[in-house]
C-alpha cells in the first residue's frame, strides 16, 4: 500500500466586496449583514475540523464603527419583522417556511448579540473552541499571480497578515 499523500484541506473563504457605509440598497451594507447572518455565523456556530480565510476587507467592515448596531437594527426590521409578518399571513401550506425563516433570523440576532455585535469574535471563538484555522488572505483579495511586481506582491502579502495578527 502507498504512503498517504497527506491530510485533505477544506477552506472556506470569506470575503465581501467594501459596502460599509453604502446604504442599504441595493446591494449595500446589507449584502454584509444578510452574509454574516445567513452564511457565517451558522457555520461558525457549527464548524469542526475546518479552516476559514478571513480577508482584510471583509475583516475592516465588521470592525468599523457602527457596523454592529446597524447590522442589528437592519436584521431585526428588515428581515426579522418581514419573516415574521410573512409567517403571520401565510397560508397553513407555507407557514412552516416562513416560521423557518424568522427562527433562523432571530437565531442570528441572538448569536450576534452572544457576541456583543462583534461578528469576527464569531471567528475567534470558533477557532479557539472547535478546531477552526483561521488563514489570513491579501490585503485587497487580489489575485497575486496578477500583480505585475514583486513589491506588490510583498505589499499584498504585508498588508494581508498585519491585518490577520490584529
Amino acid at each position: 500500500m502507498p504512503e498517504p499523500v497527506g491530510d485533505l484541506a477544506i477552506v472556506l473563504h470569506s470575503h465581501m466586496p467594501y459596502v460599509e457605509g453604502f446604504g442599504t440598497y441595493p446591494f449595500g451594507e446589507e449584502w454584509l449583514f444578510d452574509a454574516v447572518a445567513r452564511s457565517y455565523l451558522p457555520v461558525l456556530e457549527r464548524a469542526h475540523d475546518l479552516t476559514v480565510s478571513v480577508t482584510p476587507v471583509l475583516a475592516d467592515q465588521l470592525e468599523a464603527p457602527g457596523v454592529a448596531e446597524r447590522m442589528e437594527a437592519f436584521l431585526r426590521r428588515h428581515r426579522l419583522e418581514a419573516a415574521e409578518r410573512d409567517a403571520a399571513l401565510a397560508s397553513p401550506e407555507l407557514r412552516p417556511a416562513a416560521e423557518a425563516e424568522a427562527e433562523r433570523y432571530r437565531r442570528a440576532i441572538e448569536r450576534l448579540l452572544s457576541v456583543g455585535g462583534d461578528a469576527l469574535a464569531a471567528f475567534r471563538l470558533a477557532a479557539a473552541e472547535r478546531n477552526v484555522e483561521l488563514l489570513p488572505s491579501s490585503a485587497t483579495h487580489a489575485v497575486l499571480p496578477l500583480i505585475a511586481t514583486a513589491a506588490g506582491k510583498r505589499l499584498q502579502i504585508d498588508a494581508g497578515l498585519r491585518s490577520h495578527r490584529r
